[in-house]
């Protein structure tokens, strides 16, 4: 039997899942839900969320919307990464194409908090934090790419 190893967010073992099983606790899906938590999960909507970003093309909404560079989707998994790394942050409540090109990453708080992070070009974001009662702010923020220290985490021998 090979160990498990986690890949793109899906706990995978293909000699120990046989090809022909389709649904149960052998499948594939199923070791997923047993050894991921509710914030793993959270985390890989949001990464799949933004592979589709990463493939829309202009017009992507029949009204003449720029799609995002792939530079930019790059820079917002790396991201991604950073904030999952730094459980500081909840994951995002959602993340959307900007009809402008941009990649836009939202918290909601059920407080009224906001926080927005809109990403035009790459490892550089325009930030707005909202709270109810206080001014509106705005940052820029800028980080460093992670895809060098990018390896299989999770991996057990």
């Amino acid at each position: 039997m090979h160990a498990l190893q986690y890949q793109t967010d899906v706990w995978t073992d293909e000699v120990f899942t046989p090809s022909d099983v389709s649904s149960g606790p052998m499948n594939p899906s199923g070791l997923s839900t047993s050894f991921e938590s509710e914030l793993d999960r959270q985390w890989a909507n949001l990464t799949e969320e933004l592979r589709h970003i990463r493939s829309l093309g202009n017009n992507w909404d029949e009204e003449g919307a720029q799609g995002p560079e792939p530079q930019v989707v790059d820079s917002v998994e790396d991201l991604f990464m950073l904030l999952r790394n730094n459980l500081s942050l909840p994951p995002p409540s959602r993340v959307v194409a900007s009809p402008n090109g941009s990649v836009v990453v939202e918290w909601q708080v059920g407080d009224g908090r906001y926080m927005e992070v809109e990403c035009s070009e790459p490892y550089r974001a325009e930030v707005m934090y909202v709270t109810p009662g206080m001014p509106t702010i705005h940052e820029e923020e800028i980080w460093e790419p992670t895809r060098f220290q990018r390896r299989s985490r999770y991996q057990a021998a």
